[in-house]
């Protein structure tokens, strides 16, 4: 179907693969810092001034930040709107970021029977699938919806344990009718993407760029 809409066919990759491919493929290696983390970010009058974590400043035009959910950049942005303008960014603007669902995040070996760019939403009861299919892997996302909704700073994580927990009271349930029981997904530790769980957001409300810093990504939407 993605293919007879839209002309061509999808690629789904791991974030680290994708990062990986672009890397290589960049014509100047030397702009891209690796390694470095970010610990202040102050305007300055030409632009915005980073600090990072081994004591080096890197001055530029704007910031983005794209530093996942548990974002630094995203509370930078905040003190530093605040510091301009008092209570800018007020408490209420903060806890409209979020959680309302939990999801484990993996891949799996192919599952015999679904073609190779297959993607397929499952619902049961309580829980959905999203499963994306590529030709030496397929990729699963099982969301559960919480008891009650989470918001800023809640930072609520699974442990390993819990994951593994998980993935074993999904394991039986069918993914495609057409399948039958061979249509499960096989929840291998091996195959775990680095065999942990983290929470998602199911809503985000809030003010993600001020003057030159903005946020993209799971900044925004995840929690």
């Amino acid at each position: 179907m993605m293919t007879e809409r839209n002309g061509f066919e999808y690629v789904t990759l791991e974030r680290r693969d994708f990062l990986r491919i672009v890397y290589e493929q960049h014509p100047d290696k030397s702009r891209i810092l690796e390694g470095k983390r970010v610990i202040d970010a102050v305007d300055t009058e030409n632009g915005i001034s980073v600090k990072l974590h081994d004591g080096t400043v890197e001055e530029g035009d704007i910031l983005i930040g794209c530093d996942g959910v548990h974002s630094t950049v995203r509370d930078l942005m905040w003190r530093n709107a605040n510091t301009s303008i008092p209570d800018f960014i007020t408490a209420r603007e903060k806890t409209s970021l979020e959680t309302t669902y939990r999801a484990l995040v993996g891949v799996a070996k192919p599952i015999p029977g679904m073609s190779t760019n297959d993607m397929h939403w499952i619902t049961h009861w309580g829980l959905s699938f999203l499963i994306l299919t590529q030709p030496n892997k397929t990729f699963f996302f099982v969301n559960w919806k919480l008891p009650q909704k989470l918001t800023w700073p809640s930072k609520a994580k699974w442990t390993d344990a819990e994951a593994e927990v998980a993935a074993a009271s999904v394991s039986h349930l069918p993914i495609t009718e057409s399948l039958g029981n061979y249509g499960r997904i096989k929840y291998e530790p091996t195959f775990l993407v680095s065999r942990k769980a983290y929470l998602t957001t199911g809503r985000s409300e809030g003010l993600f760029s001020w003057e030159i810093q903005l946020t993209k990504g799971n900044v925004c939407y995840g929690k």
